[in-house]
């Protein structure tokens, strides 16, 4: 299967990386991807050949601010002003894109991590444009942790600046994920049980960065925002939504946060809500020793909602 690169203007203009896999004689549906903090659409690759395999083609760009989506790598971590407000309407002219290609195509996310927070505040206020989502490695995202990462954010940018390195707010968010892993032998073991995988991340140069005091800033007063009954009110009823993670991913509070969002969800109204936590996998399930299980059950959950 083919694969094309081509740079595509954001809302302000910001130039994004996108990857189109499309070769694909008489597709079934198109998949977007949004890709997670601290990495790349490219690592995908594999996921989107599968994808091509079942009949899909997919779609994946590097979200403003990561990747390719950057001028130099000090840019990296850097979105500007208002990035994660921003970096959901890229995601959305990235859809209006797809459907220009493939008129009457139905169109499917799946949206990962950071990207998944970028998919659960884009169902809020685009989710009619689309037939379904796949949230993975997410949660609900409130509490005193999303309060106190206000504050923490507003703060530093007021003393230092939106540009300058995150590092406290990074060590506060990041720096216990690795307790839930025994002996582990890298800073990102909480990431996935399979050390190759583990190794290809620490050896990107496009992976791993400390980003900015503003993507926090931006991503905290989102998410705070995120869980408001008008936000929420903007969700279709009938948009399928699945949420996948692994029980061992500290992102989902062990699965206890992803559990919560599903309850949210369901609460709503929402009519078809599904959820699968994977015994004893961790962050990046597409990367994790059981990738091929959670690639047929994405699959089959795909084939269910096209059939």
């Amino acid at each position: 299967m083919e694969k094309s690169k081509a740079i595509f203007q954001g809302c302000d203009g910001w130039g994004l990386f996108l990857y189109e896999w499309n070769a694909v004689p008489s597709p079934r549906a198109a998949i977007q991807i949004l890709h997670g903090m601290a990495e790349h659409a490219g690592r995908y690759e594999s996921f989107a050949r599968f994808l091509n395999g079942q009949g899909y083609v997919v779609y994946a760009h590097d979200h403003r601010g990561q990747g390719r989506s950057t001028k130099n790598p000090d840019d990296l971590g850097k979105v500007g002003k208002d990035g994660f407000n921003k970096t959901v309407e890229d995601a959305h002219l990235i859809t209006k894109r797809i459907k220009e290609k493939h008129p009457g195509l139905p169109v499917y996310l799946f949206a990962h991590s950071f990207g998944s927070f970028v998919g659960q505040d884009y169902i809020t206020r685009f989710g009619k444009d689309i037939d379904g989502i796949v949230l993975s490695g997410s949660a609900l995202q409130t509490g005193p942790a999303i309060q106190a990462g206000v504050v923490v954010a507003s703060v530093q940018r007021l003393l230092f600046g939106e540009k300058r390195k995150g590092k406290l707010i990074n060590s506060l968010s990041f720096g216990s994920f690795n307790k839930g892993v025994e002996n582990p032998n890298s800073p990102f073991d909480w990431l996935s049980r399979d050390t190759q995988e583990v190794g290809k991340y620490c050896n990107d140069p496009l992976c791993g960065s400390i980003f900015s005091i503003g993507f926090s800033y931006y991503l905290f007063k989102g998410l705070k925002k995120l869980y408001g009954p008008e936000r929420l009110a903007g969700i279709p009823r009938t948009l399928p939504i699945c949420l996948l993670a692994g029980d061992r991913d500290p992102v989902g509070s062990y699965g206890e946060s992803v559990k919560k969002l599903c309850d949210l969800y369901k609460s709503l109204g929402v009519e078809d809500v599904a959820l699968k936590l994977y015994p004893g996998a961790r962050h990046e399930i597409l990367n994790e020793t059981n990738r091929e299980e959670v690639y047929h059950d994405i699959a089959v959950w795909l084939d269910k909602h096209l059939a």
